[in-house]
């Protein structure tokens, strides 16, 4: 199931934007469960589950121009693809 994805309250035009604000501000950045069945995080990057792989679709939900996945490092820090 992908998500959607919050940077500073917008939505990221670029899948570069999102990786950027990963990088430099964590905290800014923050997923969006778009599921009716629930399971899937909603809330800050920096409390997601470890190794958590969340799927992201943007630079909207309705909106599908990129695609990306973040998760969560046991080691500290974040992976973007």
């Amino acid at each position: 199931m992908t998500q959607g994805v919050y940077v500073n309250g917008q939505y990221p035009r670029t899948k570069q934007e999102l990786v950027e604000a990963v990088k430099s501000a964590p905290d800014s950045v923050r997923l969006i469960a778009t599921s009716l069945h629930g399971g899937e995080f909603d809330g800050p990057i920096s409390r997601m589950p470890l190794e958590y792989p969340c799927y992201i679709v943007g630079p909207s939900p309705a909106q599908r121009k990129w695609y990306a996945n973040i998760r969560r490092l046991r080691t500290g820090g974040f992976r973007v693809r």
